[in-house]
């Protein structure tokens, strides 16, 4: 069905097929009614030979958008005008999507950033520091840092990436 090129003996071949599947559905289930892609499934051939394979006019990348568009109406609950806030949600995210990844991919440290000192910090900081192994050198320390366009100040702990391992 999604195969980007087939001949006519595939077509014939994949009709034959189909038939076949829904008769002996039918069979072997009479209890059962067949669905409307039972229906929809034997058009199949036809519309292969008319417009070409169907991966070309397949509808899955707008049902991916309608899926956005829905989600977005469950979570907004906003209802008196539905289409001018889809239209600015939808907006926004493509705004976001077209330039979100190309922000902020690094870390900006202040301008007080200096390296790592044990000595500054309290024991038990700079023992969990120093007893974490996963962690990168050189180590940096800073009162301000902006991450993905997110401002962090001094308290704060960032965890930009972790590995995860299976024991």
């Amino acid at each position: 069905m999604c195969a980007p090129k087939l001949s006519q003996a595939q077509v014939l071949y994949l009709n034959r097929l189909v038939h076949v599947y829904v008769e002996e559905r039918a069979d072997l289930f009479p209890m059962v009614a067949l669905r409307p892609k039972h229906h929809y499934l034997l058009h199949y051939p036809w519309l292969i030979m008319k417009f070409g394979p169907l991966i070309r006019v397949w509808t899955m990348r707008l049902e991916s958008k309608h899926s956005f568009f829905k989600r977005c109406c469950r979570t907004k609950h906003n209802y008196i005008n539905v289409t001018k806030t889809l239209s600015e949600t939808h907006q926004l995210n493509q705004a976001l999507m077209s330039t979100g990844s190309f922000l902020c991919d690094e870390v900006d440290l202040g301008s007080d950033s200096m390296s790592f000192d044990r000595q500054i910090f309290a024991c038990n900081i700079s023992s969990a520091v120093l007893n974490c192994s996963q962690l990168n050198s050189p180590l940096q320390c800073s009162a301000v840092l902006t991450f993905r366009g997110v401002k962090y100040v001094k308290d704060a702990f960032v965890v930009i990436d972790h590995n995860e391992t299976l024991r």
